[in-house]
């Protein structure tokens, strides 16, 4: 495995005109990931996953592949999924408390922002979705 890449082995799940639909299987590919610790791929045992291709015809389904992202982009998603919501409610509980709102309301609050900031990271899935891109490296037979 590249040090620069997340790697995961898949199964061809679905076959496409210009994309595969992949089984990504966590349990055997997040053992060796530098980032097993922070993704929430790891957390389960299969997650599916939408991979473009030039030729349909190089798969079949039940193909087993090696897929992988960068691993920035890998970064980036765990900064999505996990510290930028952390952030978020520490500055809102933290701007609460300076407004002098009561801690217990300003938790509650600032636990509300979390709701309303997937909300809008759901509204924004596919533009969000154009940035984390895997890719097939190789097939297995």
């Amino acid at each position: 495995m590249d040090e620069n890449t997340v790697e995961h082995e898949a199964f061809v799940r679905k076959i496409e005109r210009r994309h595969i639909i992949v089984d990504v299987l966590a349990k055997s590919a997040c053992l060796s990931c530098q980032l097993k610790g922070l993704c929430s791929v790891a957390d389960i045992e299969e997650k599916e996953v939408k991979i473009p291709i030039n030729n349909p015809l190089d798969y079949e389904i039940g193909n087993k592949v090696i897929v992988y992202m960068e691993q920035n982009q890998a970064l980036n998603a765990v900064w999505l999924a996990y510290v930028v919501p952390l952030l978020l409610v520490v500055a809102v509980l933290v701007l609460l408390i300076s407004l002098k709102i009561e801690e217990g309301i300003a938790a509650l609050l600032a636990l509300a922002t979390l709701p309303l900031y997937y909300f809008i990271m759901y509204l924004l899935r596919k533009k969000i979705a154009k940035k984390f891109d895997f890719k097939v490296k190789e097939k297995i037979f």
